[in-house]
This record gives C-alpha cells, structure tokens and sequence, in this order.
C-alpha cells in the first residue's frame, strides 16, 4: 500500500494495538489472569468477548491453553477514513496462524493433527477517542 504521513501514523497505532492484543492473550491464556485486566486497552467489541470468554474457560479449568499465539505474514489490507474524519479510523490486517503451534482445547480432548494447519486471519483495528482497539477477527482462509 502506498500510505500518506497521516495513513503511516494510523498503521502505527493499529499495529501496537495488534501485538498488545497477542502479548496479552499469550499471557493470560497461560495463567496470567491478572494480564486479562489489560485487554480492554488493545481490544473492544466482539474481540473483547472473545478473549474475556477464553480467559473465563481457562481459569475455570474446563479448558486447557498450550503454547504461543504468534501471528506471521502480518500485512495491511487497507486504512480507511469514516466519512467527514480528517483522519484514518480503521485498519484491516491480514496475518497466518499456525494452528499446530498453539491450542485452546476442552481439558479432555486431546489435539489431532489437522490438514489446513495454517490459516489467514483478519483482524479490524479502529481507533475510538484516539486509542486503536482489535474489533473483531475473522477466518479469511484455510491457508497462508
């Protein structure tokens, strides 16, 4: 993408939102509740739920978190403006997973090798009150 000074700024805000979001999930989902206290300040939105919801099921003990959560292949999709904003309020990221470096499973399931184990993410980062936040992730596709 060819980005402006005011586009290259959103980016850069997005992007510290995008790794506190998964420098908290490897914290918190390994037993570091007292971490899940700060997603709210890189995550809003279905985003917050979905961690929230994950950190619950691991300290409840029903599910079992191994490894690190680690996004490779991280590339801007597009910076967008909402209209009459001067400046950029949303920046989609498209990142892989490989599944076989991490798993969330309930605590008496074993994981299985699985086919598709790398996958395209989507991640939609939008700045609110000048503070960029994780919204929501989406599959893209079953590969990288």
């Amino acid at each position: 993408l060819d980005l402006d000074k005011e586009e290259k700024k959103a980016v850069e805000g997005a992007l510290v939102a995008f790794v506190g979001y998964f420098q908290t999930v490897n914290k918190a989902y390994s037993g570091d509740f007292a971490a899940a206290d700060d997603f709210p300040e890189y995550a809003d939105g279905e985003a917050l739920k979905s961690v929230n919801g994950d950190v619950e099921v691991i300290k409840d003990g029903s599910y079992r978190f191994t490894g690190d959560v680690t996004p490779s292949n991280i590339e801007i999709e597009k910076v967008e403006s909402e209209a009459g904003s001067v400046s950029p309020t949303a920046v989609t990221v498209h990142f892989c997973f490989d599944l076989s470096k991490w798993s969330l499973l309930p605590k008496n399931e074993s994981q299985t090798p699985k086919s598709d184990e790398l996958v395209t993410m989507e991640h939609n980062i939008y700045n609110e009150s000048g503070n960029w936040k994780v919204t929501e992730q989406t599959l893209r596709e079953r590969k990288c």
